[in-house]
């Protein structure tokens, strides 16, 4: 809150920043996991064997190494984090 706007866009300040605030737990992706599907996210998970599923996902926060996954993934499945393209396009044929 700013609410006595002390605080201005452009402005210089010392800041502090604790790791801890605000840590949740969540389930991330590398990038590379996540194709674009008819302009959604969405990755292929290994349903068994060499079956894959496409799945629509809901993502949320971001950074180059992960992206939270708030909804489409479970806690340990595993997504296709190579090839994922190669899959997308046998999907086209």
């Amino acid at each position: 809150p700013n609410d006595d706007l002390r605080l201005r866009p452009g402005q210089f300040v010392n800041a502090r920043l604790s790791p801890q605030a605000g840590a949740r737990q969540a389930i991330t992706v590398p990038p590379s996991a996540i194709l674009q599907v008819d302009g959604r996210p969405a990755a292929f998970v290994k349903v068994g064997g060499d079956t894959y599923e496409l799945r629509a996902l809901e993502t949320g926060a971001s950074n180059r190494a992960a992206i939270e996954i708030r909804r489409g993934l479970r806690a340990g499945e595993v997504v296709v984090t190579e090839g994922a393209f190669a899959l997308k396009s046998e999907l086209s044929r």
